[in-house]
């Protein structure tokens, strides 16, 4: 069950069929690397946020997201009725650098069904240190903290695709991300803007708002729908 965790940003299966694109009428805008430069992280202090965690249709749990000045701490459990299948509890602690708009140094937890795996890492830009593993991209690599920060505040209308890269698990993911949009959703007007790393699709709806607050995120892969509502 470690696709709790891991869903958003890793997807191992492709298909082979590739079809022939067709001819582009108007050039896209080029995606903006998500840098210092770029913007900065809206995740603001105090901040605390709740979501209720479905998959496929079942409620499995919920995720909490905690703010400090310089710290963001999140965990997802399990409930009693998915912990009977397999428990699963998965923490992040990000240390922020909000001059450089990236993370200082992170601790990632991930249990599931008793075999639990820690990691912690540093960052120095496009370099970071997972205990013995070192990992390097032509971009600042984030957390799934700071890439959330980072996406906020780089989330308008107007804005052109993004690219984040990203460690998760001690793997580095790249991200693309569509231009967002405006939609409504339960009558509250939000941005959602569209990612993709392989095979796994990530959409995400944000309070059109100066808090982008994420309103619901949901994540596919394998015919596995996991859906976050915001709860408080």
């Amino acid at each position: 069950m470690r696709w709790i965790a891991v869903l958003i940003f890793a997807g191992s299966c492709e298909s082979g069929f590739a079809p022939k694109p067709l001819p582009e009428l108007v050039k896209p805008a080029p995606p903006v690397v998500a840098t210092a430069a770029s913007a900065r992280l809206l995740l603001p202090p105090g901040e605390s946020l709740i979501w209720q965690v479905h998959a496929d249709g079942i409620v499995i749990g919920r995720a909490e997201l905690v703010v400090s000045n310089d710290e963001v701490h999140s965990k997802f459990a399990t409930n009693a009725l998915a912990s009977m299948f397999a428990p699963v509890r998965y923490e992040l602690a990000t240390a922020l650098d909000r001059a450089g708009a990236r993370p200082r140094a992170a601790e990632e937890t991930i249990a599931i069904a008793g075999d639990t795996s820690h990691a912690a890492a540093t960052f120095d830009g496009t370099h970071a240190a997972i205990d013995a593993t070192n990992l390097d991209a032509p971009a600042p690599i984030h957390t799934l903290h700071t890439a959330l920060g980072w996406l906020r505040a780089w989330a308008r209308d107007g804005a052109p695709p993004a690219v984040v890269y990203v460690v998760h698990d001690r793997e580095l993911y790249r991200i693309e991300i569509a231009a967002p949009v405006r939609e409504t959703l339960r009558e509250r007007a939000t941005l959602r803007f569209d990612a993709h790393a392989g095979a796994v699709a990530l959409v995400v709806w944000l309070s059109d708002d100066a808090k982008r607050t994420p309103l619901r995120i949901v994540a596919k892969a394998g015919g596995i729908d996991v859906v976050a509502e915001l709860v408080t």
